[in-house]
């Protein structure tokens, strides 16, 4: 069977319906989960490397450019597993509780019987060994005061009015306590920033999986995807306009996709991190409906 790989971004290939989550309250049954790493190099040094003078750089390697998975498998679970992939500045901490404890999506679709897989692509958080030197290509790292309003802002998680104050959001948790947790999700990567080398490793991931896996991306994780569809055999994939654009090259070539605009079925107040926010459950049943409409959900 010809593997498949089905991406969609967590504010876009979704399509209203309605589907019953399991009740949040009940234990989780896991047949299996952990972690492991997908892909990865090294760099050496020419020379000896010598014990009296262990700091040289002379015969040692640089290790790298590994992605690093965790993940959980429910008993009886889908046929397909689930591939969650981050965005920018970004881990797989995306992907869990949100900045005021509520449920994320790492676990709310484990109850909803899909194994999830949960990755931080080479280079960002737990995957942050670099063959390469950092580099100061992004503002948030040669700059950290730019992981405070600028991203708060570029996140559409707020706005500041004249007085410096935050215009009241509808999803995001109010309160100073959930904004710093939020500020301290960010990542900085290690490196200059490789889209091809972070598709290449989830490639890699997908092909390990017997009949393929489904991929959700998130922001800057959308580029990524497009770029793992080249390396696999099928991906649905994606921003607005230019993911209306891309929806529709899709569909004309023979693909599957769907875009939904939240705000026109009346779910509104979302910023980018839609996942980790107030009506997050209500965002998760819209994927489920959408998966269950392709036949993802046996």
């Amino acid at each position: 069977m010809k593997k498949k790989l089905l991406a969609g971004l967590a504010a876009g290939l979704i399509a209203l319906g309605s589907f019953s989550i399991v009740d949040a309250a009940k234990p989780i049954v896991i047949q299996e989960q952990g972690s492991f790493t997908v892909g990865g190099t090294y760099k050496e040094r020419p020379g000896k490397f010598s014990q009296e003078n262990f700091v040289a750089e002379d015969g040692q390697r640089a290790y790298g450019d590994f992605a690093y998975v965790e993940y959980q498998i429910p008993v009886k679970a889908k046929k397909l597993p689930l591939i969650f992939q981050h965005g920018g500045a970004q881990s797989k901490r995306t992907w869990e509780s949100g900045p005021d404890g509520r449920e994320g999506f790492n676990t709310m679709f484990v109850r909803a019987g899909y194994s999830v897989y949960l990755i931080d692509q080479p280079r960002s958080g737990e995957a942050n060994l670099s063959t390469e030197a950092v580099t100061p290509d992004t503002p948030w790292a040669s700059n950290p005061m730019y992981g405070d309003k600028t991203l708060y802002v570029l996140s559409r998680i707020g706005h500041y009015d004249a007085t410096g104050n935050p215009v009241p959001n509808a999803q995001f948790p109010e309160g100073e306590k959930n904004y710093q947790a939020f500020q301290q999700s960010w990542t900085i990567c290690s490196d200059p920033l490789d889209n091809d080398l972070n598709a290449e490793v989830l490639a890699e991931l997908v092909n390990q999986q017997k009949d393929g896996a489904i991929l959700i991306t998130h922001s800057m994780g959308g580029t990524i995807g497009w770029r793992t569809a080249i390396r696999t055999n099928k991906v649905w994939g994606t921003e607005f306009a230019m993911a209306e654009q891309f929806v529709a090259a899709i569909n004309r070539h023979g693909g599957d996709a769907t875009l939904v605009h939240l705000p026109k079925i009346g779910i509104k107040g979302n910023s980018h991190f839609l996942m980790q926010e107030q009506n997050n459950e209500e965002i998760m049943k819209l994927a489920l409906a959408w998966l269950k409409s392709k036949g993802l959900d046996k």
